[in-house]
């Protein structure tokens, strides 16, 4: 289950961090499409504090438009990462 995620930002790169309790063997499918990175992970829930347990951040770096955490099914979540730039795997 993952509890809370954090974004630490650096000059060069960000890091996502998944906190989880009770972890298990996770598989993560990604895939790239222009600017876009996709990260689906199975055999995990997302069971975060906020209202629609979800997490969004809009312009975590100069390179990054967004970052989303949301979930995909019951049993897994998606991670969705945008840049900026077109044609830029972020």
């Amino acid at each position: 289950r993952v509890t809370e995620v954090q974004l630490n930002p650096n000059k060069s790169s960000i890091k996502l961090i998944l906190k989880t309790v009770n972890s298990k063997y996770v598989q993560v499918f990604t895939s790239n499409s222009g600017n876009k990175f996709v990260a689906d992970i199975t055999n995990t829930q997302l069971l975060l504090s906020t209202q629609n347990n979800s997490f969004y951040r809009d312009n975590p770096t100069e390179k990054i438009a967004s970052i989303s955490v949301t979930p995909l099914a019951a049993n897994s979540i998606r991670v969705v990462v945008i840049a900026k730039a077109k044609n830029c795997t972020p």
